[in-house]
Order: C-alpha cells, then sequence, then structure tokens
C-alpha cells in the first residue's frame, strides 16, 4: 500500500533500505546457516539413509541466491537506470475481467 501511494524518489530510497536491511540481515546469518547444515553430517534421514548435510545443501543454494539477488537489486536501485525498476506497473488491467 505504501509503495503505490509514493513517488519514485520515494520508491527508490524504500526499495535501497529494504534491500539494504534484507540483505545485511542474510548475510549475517549466512554464516551459521552454512555451520549448521555442514554440522548435520552426522545425522542421516531415517528412511533413505542419506547424510542431511546433503539434504540440506539446497537451503544454503538459497540463502546465497536471495543474498546476491538483493545485491543486484540494490545495484540496480542505485544506479542511473533506477527510474525504469519503480515504475509504475498500473498501467495493465487492474483484474482479470477488466
Amino acid at each position: 500500500i505504501l509503495w503505490e501511494r509514493l513517488a519514485a524518489r520515494g520508491r527508490r530510497v524504500v526499495g535501497l533500505l529494504q534491500t539494504a536491511l534484507f540483505g545485511i540481515l542474510f548475510a549475517v546469518a549466512f554464516p551459521v546457516i552454512v555451520d549448521y547444515v555442514m554440522f548435520l553430517w552426522r545425522e542421516e534421514t531415517s528412511a533413505l539413509q542419506w547424510r542431511l548435510d546433503l539434504v540440506y545443501i539446497c537451503f544454503v543454494i538459497y540463502f546465497t541466491m536471495v543474498i546476491v539477488r538483493l545485491a543486484a537489486k540494490f545495484v540496480t536501485l542505485a544506479g542511473p537506470g533506477w527510474r525504469e525498476s519503480v515504475a509504475d506497473e498500473a498501467t495493465e488491467a487492474p483484474n482479470v475481467i477488466g
């Protein structure tokens, strides 16, 4: 609701703050996540006997990609072409019926 009411500069500021905050939070939590997943090599799944670190490595990959995506969004909002990323997309029909 707030995003739709802001002008382009306001959207840029909110976007920069949002991506910076979440990027920092995810980056701070990342080493702990990796450490815990690496710790899970000792445990196995009960049915298939797979090592749990191999099962949960997808979470580390997901966490990495979230950090990369937030960094890319921050660079886009901080760069010269930021207006395209905060442009109002209300030109399309508001619902399926139109």
